[in-house]
């Protein structure tokens, strides 16, 4: 049971993504590798690399207690705003982004290409874009909120970690504070 809420919690997600990704089209985007994809994807590809990130390190019991509390209450926050975004679909974008969900899955698409491949099959609207642009700026929100109550639960060596494995500066990642891979 757990395994198949997890399964659709991921396909959700997936959708909020794409759904995301054509929120901010056409508007001016950083140079990056592979296809561009607006803030509200690049969100979601940060919590995926955050959950990465945390999932590799260490932690005692006291944390990881504390990090499920946050984790839920982020869940419930991200849940509630990815219900927003599906009531401006249609049924057929629905039903092809659920197809396209698990075609992609089972194609093994991951991170960027199955947000953009999501993005081209749903052909959402200008309206739906625009009223979708709002959403999205609250997912980043939240995701920062959620992002610095980690943070505070981590020891300074597994910040570090954390931070290194984002590829963020040591002050948080502020922009302009990114290190090269290495």
């Amino acid at each position: 049971m757990k395994r198949a809420r997890l399964a659709w919690a991921i396909a959700g997600t997936l959708l909020f993504a794409a759904l995301a990704v054509a929120a901010e089209e056409g508007k001016p985007k950083e140079k990056r590798k592979g296809p561009r994809l607006n803030p509200i994807a690049e969100t979601m590809l940060r919590i995926d690399r955050i959950k990465a990130a945390v999932e590799g390190l260490d932690l005692n019991q006291e944390q990881q207690d504390k990090l499920a509390a946050i984790r839920d209450g982020f869940e419930a926050k991200r849940q509630a705003i990815q219900d927003k975004i599906g009531d401006l679909l249609t049924d057929e974008q629905r039903r092809i982004g659920q197809e396209k969900l698990e075609e992609l899955k089972q194609g093994g698409a991951l991170g960027r290409e199955a947000y953009q491949k999501l993005e081209e099959a749903l052909k959402l609207t200008d309206e739906q874009k625009q009223k979708m642009e709002p959403l999205g700026k609250e997912l980043q929100e939240l995701v920062g909120a959620t992002l610095k109550q980690v943070m505070q639960v981590l020891t300074p060596e597994q910040r570090e970690k954390v931070q290194q494995k984002l590829g963020m500066g040591k002050k948080g990642g502020k922009k302009g504070e990114k290190k090269k891979e290495q």
